[in-house]
Parts: C-alpha cells; structure tokens; sequence
C-alpha cells in the first residue's frame, strides 16, 4: 500500500471526484461512480456553461472525438469566410470536412454552429450514429429533441414511402428540423412523399433566413444519404445555406488513390471539381507551431514535447495538456506564459516518456487486482501482456473508435480466450469491486488500461470488444515495440479471423477488415471491401434506389454511374437470393453491363461482374444455353483481370461446373468445381465458409455421378465448416443437413435421413419462412422418407 495525500477536487465540471498523489500514481477518480467509468470523458470534460457552449445531445457514440479545437483557427476562419459570403451573396456553398476520426471535424463544426447560433441563422444537424449501434439505439436517437417530439409524428404519417428508400428515422429528425427553422407545418399532399422533399424544406428555410446545415460523420450513413446530397447542392445553390459535411478520409482528398477512396469521399471530390461554389479542408496531423500558437503564451518546450510526444494528433495533444494542468505539471507565471513545474517532474509520470509511464501503470494494474475467491486467475507475464496490448492495438488503429475484439486477439496470439477476457476483466479494467473500496485504498482506486466498448452479438456468437482507456495509451501500444514485420503479420492474421468470425454478417466491419488487409500487403484480400457499406440496405431498399439511380443518371453521369454500380451489384448478390425476383436482376445485371462498357466508362471489372450476374440468373432461369458462352467469357476476363487463382476466378467456375451439371455433362462439370475448391482452399483457408459451398458442389456432382461414398466426406466437412463458421441455425447449415439427408436417404440410412432432413426443415421454416421453395422442398424430402419409414415398418 502507497502512502497518499487526498483532496477532494473539482474539474472541468464533474463532480465528487478525488486528486490522489503520491507514490507511483497521480490521477483523478471519481469514488463514488468509479466502475464503468468512461475515462474518456474524465480526460475530455464538457465545456461548462461558463465557456458559453451548449453540451452535446447525449449520444451513445464510442467514437473518440475532440470536445474542442486544437490548432485549427486557420479552418475556422477558413469556414467563416464561406459563412459570410453566403450571407452577403445569398447564394449556396458547401464546405467538406475531411481527415481521421480525432481530428477535430466535429469540434470545429460545433464551433461555427455555437458562433452563429444567435445570428439570425437558422441552424440544422444531423449527426449519423456508427454503424455498430444497435438498430433501436439508433432510432432512439434520432427520436430525440423537440423538434421530433413536436412533428416527427406528424411527419412519418404524411411521408410513409419515403421509409422504401431512406431509413426513416434520420430523414424525420432532419425534416422536422428544417420545418421548425422554417415555421412551417407540412400538409397532406404539400409535398410529394419521397426522400427528396427535403429540399423544399431547406430552400423555405433558406427563404427565411440563412441557413448552416450541418451533415456530421457521412461514412455512418445510408448510402442513399450520398444521391441526396448530390442533388441537394445543386438543388439551393441559388439560396443562401451553407453545407457543411464531415468525413473520414487518411489524406487530403486529392492525394487519395482509388483504393483509398470511399463513396463519400468521391463524392466531395466529383462536387469540389464540378461545383465552383465548393471547398475541402483536410484536418491532418498538427503541426509544432500550430500546437504552440494553440496554447500561447507558452514556453517552446511545452509545445515541442507536445509535439514528440504526440506525433501531432490532436486527440493525444488535447489529452497529454489537460492531464498536465490538472495535475499541475505547467502552470502559469506572473505575465499569463504557460511554464513547466520542473519540481513535479519527478513524481508526475504523465510527463514522462508515454512508453515507461503506460508500462508503470500496467505493471500496477498487474500488481493489484484482487485475487478471485473461486478460481485463481489466468498468470500472464508483463512481456505476454505487452503482447496482447500490442496486437490489440493493430485492429484498434483500424477502428474509429479504438475498440478490439478479445477473442480475436487471443486466437492470433494462439491463446485461451476466456483466460484473456478474464484477464483484461479482472486486472485492466477499473472493475467493479473497487466501488466500495475505502476512499484511501490506492489499489481500488488504479487507473484502467483498457474500458469495456461492449458486444457484438451475431446470429452464431458474441464478440466481447475493449478499447483503450485513453488516446495516449493507445497511442503507446500502437507504437511499442518496434515489430513492424510482427504487425504487418498481426494485420493479416487479424484480418483472416475477423472475417471468419463475422461471416456472412462481415458488413458490420468492412472499413476495418479494409484496413487490416492493406496493412498486411493483401490489396486482393482488401479490394471486396473497399467499397462495400457498413449499413446494408434491404432488397427493398435497394430497389427504391436503383431505380432512383436510374432515373437520375444520365450516361455521361461519371459519378452517378459508379453509384449506380455500387447499389446495383449490391441489388443483384441479395436477389440472388430470392428465386422469384432472378428476372429483376436479369434486367438490373444487363444494364450495369451496358452502362460499364460505355465509351466514356469502359470499366473491365464491372463488365466482368455485370457478365457473371447476367449468367447467374440465366442459369438460375434454367437457360443453359444462353447462361453457358456468357460464363465462359466471365472466366477468361476474370482470369486475366486477376490471375488465375483469384476467389472471383474460383465462383466463375463453380458456375461453369454447375452449368455442366445441370446440362448432363457430370465429367465435364468435375475439373471445374475441383479447380473452384482448390482456389478457395489456398487463398481463403481450409475452414472458410466459401471453402464449404466449394465442398457442397462437389458432393452432390459426386452424387449425382452415383459415388455416394465419394461424396459423403464433402457434404461431411461442408456441415461442419458451415456449424462452426455460421451456426447450427443458417440457412447454408440447413441446406448441408438437407444434401447430407438425402445421401442417407439414397444410401438406405432412412432413419439418420429423417434425422438430418427434419432438422433441415426446422432451420428453413424458422430463418427463410414455411412457405420459402426451400423450406418447401425440405417438407417434401421428409415426406417421402417419412413415408418410406412407414413402409419399412409395416413390412
């Protein structure tokens, strides 16, 4: 037990907080509401009212943002021009707002919003949620603020189709924001119920006064959301609003390569090249100066060390400079200059090197959990500990919100996952048993390396995430030790688990898994999810839009045309799904090929994938002979476009061999799907789910050719990969109990193939509804065995 002076204190506006000094700890801690903490918000305290700013509307966000400005004043008075020249011009303009989560995009847009909030302007935001949260979290939060609770009723009543394109709930929140600027009160047949109405609110409210719409964190948004602001800017650049939009992109927009392109920032590129009255400003890593010119008058030394210590972020310089004047480490001479107290440099840690004083503080945290009453708890070295921080933090950096999947950690590190979770739980976390601990008890009150950011739960599994108590601890294990090579390795590893562990749900992360495999060097592995969504629409959805998509784009439309390519391949892989609607995505799938093989488009890779729909539906239509040349073309330009043992290489010939299966030509059909599973057993790994659909093919081909033992240790590994990798209750799990039910059945096992199809039947009925024509086909495989049995006894 260290020996410490404690005072009550008060910081930055939360209460019952206690200053403990002494020993190797100095920090704050709250000891009344200590466990579950969010040391985020301790570090980062809400502005008071004294500073004059409203707080934020409580959001359930776990993405670190900056509650101030750092070193921004140049954007801000960047916007600020813009803000006058729409108000003497009376005339439109759009400002993007483009750099990493931290940087201060949403910090700086409050602070233009808080600047004109009593100038006459009217103000509307809408801040999109990420994509993690809950779907009723979500709605919840849009729900609130008086403007829904007095018209957001009202408004879904008068606008019920516009829930087929758009989710509602955002497009409510901002609708009845603009309508209470504008003093208006919308009526049946006002305006027609579609997502663009939006538009002739904001131009009202423009009317009336000028008008700061602000559109924070696009990346979360719905797709849909990019088609409206296109059309939106064009829409009131004759009306005075100034559009001010936020969003992640590494570098400044035209630095970006096509890979690191995302849809939104396309689209502040095509806008800031085609729209005069457009800007972006990139938030980059701060400068020295900048930092000093933030916090003068300063001694250089203050800014200088900020600065190495920080490597410019602005959430670690934000971090590092409350800590320090908190805790007294600067403090301010006679003439105001910020001057370092070189008496606190030997017991403040904080000050130190960022390296030795995070590794102090897991050596404490290591040294005082409590020990556990029913079991001993899992030993770990500080080296092993070191470890798993590390590699958490290679999966964090791809995070906006610096989170970590424990279990994923652990089996990359080939370790127990319960062991670690109970580890981070029990040693790394502030943990609840220090709640009633004595106020004096400086073991209770140790500071937590990492902070709970809560599950993912999956159809198949729960995933259990942490993330870093505070930016500069991440920081730390982000960047120690030195193991490029062992985290590039990580990155990939990461990667590969990841993806299997989401599958097929791996939308929720595509940003993430982007990151993870560019990281490790696998552009090809990185490339499917460079342009896939985090919010996937729904068939329905996606309908709406490509419609609207169509309807809207002309050929010569750039922009619009990878739109329309984005949501049209997304329509076609979900109706591919659905046997009833293949004619649809037929009629979508050629289209996308005549739009991708335009003069002023020429794109090989979509014609590529426009070509292999085309052939999926004409195969799935039972037009074998038109399906056939159109999937051999597919092969050969897939082949050429990627090499010849690319995934997009092995689904072509698992169409390729399934043609010649359904055309009679079982020998022929062989070497194809053989060649298939081979491709995804190299580049995908010998337990992936796709591995199994490649395993699947093969043993009902193998059936089919009347080698029944022959096929059943392919439909054998199929069912397991499929158990493990998405459940006992998929739809891919029922369909290998159902082929594997009738290979009994074809075997004579009558009674394991009542077992294995009734089991199917269940799952069918239960996830794709008793009337689906699988579901249908399940009912009909029992009915005959069932009845079969019956014989069988009575005979």
């Amino acid at each position: 037990m260290y020996k410490t002076d404690i005072h009550k204190s008060q910081i930055g506006g939360i209460g019952d907080n206690w200053r403990i000094e002494g020993g190797s700890f100095m920090g704050e801690i709250n000891a009344t509401d200590f466990a579950g903490r969010d040391f985020y918000k301790i570090i980062f305290p809400p502005p008071s009212a004294a500073e004059g700013a409203e707080p934020d509307p409580v959001f359930e966000f776990n993405i670190p943002f900056l509650p101030y400005l750092v070193g921004r004043e140049a954007q801000v008075q960047a916007v600020q021009r813009r803000v006058a020249q729409v108000r003497e011009e009376r005339r439109g303009f759009t400002v993007f707002l483009t750099g990493l989560p931290g940087s201060g995009r949403h910090a700086l847009a409050r602070r233009i919003q808080t600047q004109h909030r009593d100038t006459g302007w009217a103000l509307a935001t809408l801040r999109f949620p990420p994509p993690g949260m809950a779907p009723e979290a979500r709605h919840r939060i849009f729900w609130q603020g008086p403007e829904m609770a007095a018209r957001g009723k009202r408004l879904a009543d008068l606008f019920p189709g516009v829930a087929e394109y758009v989710p509602h709930a955002p497009w409510l929140h901002l609708m009845a924001q603009l309508t209470a600027a504008a003093g208006l009160e919308p009526q049946p047949g006002q305006w027609l119920d579609e997502p663009r109405a939006f538009y002739d609110a904001a131009r009202h409210t423009a009317r009336r006064r000028p008008l700061l719409l602000t559109i924070e964190y696009l990346d979360h948004a719905d797709p849909f959301w990019i088609d409206l602001l296109y059309r939106l800017i064009d829409e009131v650049r004759d009306y005075p609003v100034l559009l001010l939009i936020t969003l992640t992109a590494p570098a400044p927009i035209t630095r970006l390569t096509s890979d690191d392109h995302t849809e939104p920032t396309r689209l502040a590129e095509t806008v800031t090249r085609e729209v005069a009255r457009s800007q972006v400003l990139h938030l980059d890593a701060l400068t020295e100066a900048e930092i000093c010119a933030d916090i003068a008058p300063t001694t250089p030394q203050i800014g200088a060390r900020l600065f190495a210590l920080s490597d410019g972020d602005p959430l670690i310089v934000a971090a590092l400079w409350e800590t320090w004047r908190a805790q007294g480490a600067v403090y301010q001479d006679a003439r105001g200059d910020w001057q370092i107290d070189t008496g606190a440099l030997s017991r403040w840690l904080v000050f130190g090197e960022l390296r030795d004083h995070a590794e102090r503080l897991l050596q404490q945290a290591m040294a005082d959990a409590p020990a556990a009453e029913d079991a001993p708890l899992p030993e770990f070295s500080l080296a092993q500990v070191q470890q798993m921080l590390n590699c958490a933090a290679v999966e964090a950096a791809a995070d906006p919100a610096r989170a970590f999947t424990a279990q994923v950690v652990a089996q990359v590190l080939n370790l127990d996952a319960d062991a670690v979770m109970d580890y981070f739980d029990d040693h790394l976390l502030a943990g609840e048993w220090g709640v009633e601990a004595p106020a004096d008890d400086l073991a209770a009150a140790r500071q937590a390396i990492l902070a709970e950011a809560g599950f993912t739960q999956l159809p198949h599994r729960t995933l259990c995430h942490y993330r870093f108590a505070h930016p500069y601890l991440y920081h730390v294990w982000a960047k120690y030790p030195e193991l490029a090579a062992t985290r590039r390795a990580w990155a990939g590893d990461l990667g590969d688990v990841l993806e299997r562990a989401y599958h097929p749900y791996q939308h929720y992360i595509p940003q993430k898994l982007y990151d993870l495999f560019l990281d490790a060097g696998l552009e090809a592995r990185a490339a499917p999810y460079r342009r896939q969504h985090t919010l996937p629409a729904t068939a329905q959805q996606l309908v709406a839009q490509v419609d609207f998509l169509m309807a809207h784009t002309p050929d010569h439309d750039r922009f619009g045309t990878y739109r329309l390519f984005d949501r049209g391949f997304a329509l076609c892989y979900a109706l591919g799904k659905h046997p009833q609607h293949h004619a649809l995505g037929l009629e979508v799938a050629r289209e996308l090929h005549r739009r991708a093989a335009l003069p002023e488009i020429d794109d090989q890779y979509y014609q590529a994938d426009a070509r292999y729909y085309e052939a999926h539906f004409l195969y799935h239509a039972a037009d074998y002979a038109g399906a056939y040349p159109l999937a051999r073309e597919v092969l050969q330009m897939y082949e050429t476009l990627y090499g010849p043992r690319h995934t997009k290489v092995a689904r072509a010939l698992n169409l390729l061999g399934g043609l010649l299966q359904a055309m009679g030509d079982l020998a022929g059909a062989r070497p194809y799907l053989e060649r298939a599973l081979a491709i995804r057993e190299a580049a995908l790994g010998p337990e992936h789910p796709h591995t199994a659909n490649s395993l699947n093919n093969l043993g009902g081909l193998l059936q089919a050719m009347g080698d029944l033992a022959g096929a059943r240790p392919y439909h054998e590994r199929a069912l397991a990969i499929r158990e493990a990798a998405l459940g006992p209750e998929h739809p891919d799990t029922a369909q290998s109990l159902n082929n594997l039910g009738a290979l009994c059945y074809a075997e004579g096992d009558l009674p394991e193939a009542a077992r294995l199809m009734r089991r199917a039947l269940e799952i069918r009925a239960a996830r794709l509804g008793p009337e689906h024509p699988h579901t249908q086909s399940s009912r009909q495989s029992l009915a005959v065995i069932e009845a079969r049995l019956r014989e069988a006894d009575a005979g």
